[in-house]
């Protein structure tokens, strides 16, 4: 795990390592202040505790370290939030759903795609129709649901989009998994 974050704060440039995105609206099972909440992404944002710093002007990318306990669900369990990411970026937005759910993401934002019995990451605009995600059932435990449709529900333009690094790298929003920073 160290050298996944040591990949994350020093080795990679700015431009590849901020890519993944959601739409602010994009909801979390989230665990903080002795309470469990489905919040959005941009109200966990303004909630969370701790100061938020820029990290590049240019591509308008801020990080809010984390200073209190906060948790999220994952594939691997109650996950720690390290920081919350807030980047405006150019680019196409694409609603992704599967039969119990939909979200809204950039088109470079990591899935965890099941193909031929093997997992892999692909990004959203490389996903296609039948192509399997990895989601939530209603006993939190993970299900497989194929994707059933995917469109471009915005061509370019700059958008603010929300992510969150945990120590784990993944996170479930609005019920599907993915990768997070």
């Amino acid at each position: 795990m160290a050298n996944f974050k040591d990949k994350i704060y020093f080795e990679e440039p700015i431009l590849d390592r901020f890519y993944n995105g959601v739409s602010p609206e994009e909801t979390v099972l989230a665990r903080f202040a002795n309470k469990a909440v489905i919040i959005t992404l941009r109200n966990l944002f303004s909630l969370a505790e701790g100061a938020e710093r820029l990290v590049s002007k240019e591509e308008d990318i801020w990080i809010k370290d984390i200073t209190q306990e906060m948790h999220i669900l994952s594939r691997e369990g109650d996950v720690k939030i390290l920081q919350i990411i807030r980047r405006k970026v150019y680019e196409s937005i694409l609603r992704i759903e599967t039969e119990d759910f939909i979200t809204t993401v950039s088109k470079s934002h990591e899935f965890l795609v099941v193909r031929e019995n093997t997992e892999i990451i692909l990004r959203a605009n490389a996903l296609k129709k039948g192509d399997i995600l990895i989601t939530l059932s209603p006993t939190t435990q993970p299900q497989y649901q194929a994707v059933k449709n995917i469109e471009f529900v915005k061509e370019p333009q700059f958008v603010s989009l929300y992510g969150l690094l945990t120590d784990t790298g993944t996170a479930y929003i609005n019920g599907i998994f993915g990768k997070s920073y």
